[in-house]
């Protein structure tokens, strides 16, 4: 998409390296639920299918989407599935306000480290919900879901939908598609097969081209290996620069 966008083929040293995301090395303590590490909204839903967003509450996301599904998830009788909102940001009133009679939502405010591994821990699938037109390629979220194995659902276009379809990492929906929303977390919630499944290759996706601490090691023998070309072009003189 980028040699599209500058007008040229590709050369031999054009490589893809994805943001990426630094997993925690603290031990996680969601497993235990209902023990003194364990948050105490997350505390009472060890069997609930956590459905998680980590983020600002900006207008680049479409949180509203994500209350109505658990509206109609609520309506629908389905108590074991739970949405969590985990943020703060300019939308908060708003979904403070859509959330007060949601049993089945909870908000935790603004959380740390320790918190956001607890969650990472007990969450069943990530959310990725933008607005459609949001600026946004390949956000750093989608690996920070991955890391701790979650099925995407996701409502990013271009590369995103591409490689959560390619992979089998999740399921996509158009943004603003309540209806298609709906479909993705009820068809994970009900096959524990496919969940399963698309857990594993998020969790072996993640391995091989979500790990910062790769992705950056690999980045930088990549610019030594550019750097090193270029001085060996110089000293024989095939530099047109």
């Amino acid at each position: 998409m980028g040699l599209d966008k500058i007008g040229r083929s590709q050369g031999p040293f054009d490589k893809v390296f994805y943001l990426g995301y630094k997993k925690s090395d603290s031990e996680n303590t969601a497993n235990a639920d209902g023990s003194l590490d364990v948050p105490v909204w997350l505390r009472g839903r060890g069997e609930q299918k956590i459905f998680l967003f980590i983020g600002t509450f900006g207008i680049s996301y479409e949180l509203e989407l994500i209350l109505e599904a658990a509206k109609r998830f609520s309506k629908s009788g389905r108590n074991d599935i739970c949405f969590i909102l985990a943020g703060a940001g300019e939308k908060s009133d708003v979904v403070i306000q859509k959330a007060a009679d949601l049993q089945n939502v909870v908000l935790p405010g603004w959380i740390g480290e320790k918190e956001i591994n607890a969650l990472l821990g007990r969450a069943y699938a990530g959310l990725i919900s933008y607005a459609k037109g949001a600026p946004q390629g390949l956000p750093n979220k989608p690996f920070e879901y991955l890391s701790a194995g979650l099925p995407l659902i996701n409502s990013l276009e271009g590369e995103m939908a591409e490689l959560v379809n390619r992979y089998r990492l999740g399921f996509n929906y158009l943004p603003g598609d309540i209806e298609g929303l709906c479909q993705c977390i009820e068809r994970l919630a009900s096959d524990s097969s496919l969940y399963e499944e698309m857990s594993k290759n998020a969790s072996e996706f993640f391995k091989e081209y979500g790990d910062a601490d790769k992705i950056y090691d690999e980045y930088a023998t990549h610019i030594e290996k550019i750097v090193g070309q270029s001085k060996k072009d110089v000293t024989e003189g095939n530099y047109s620069g």
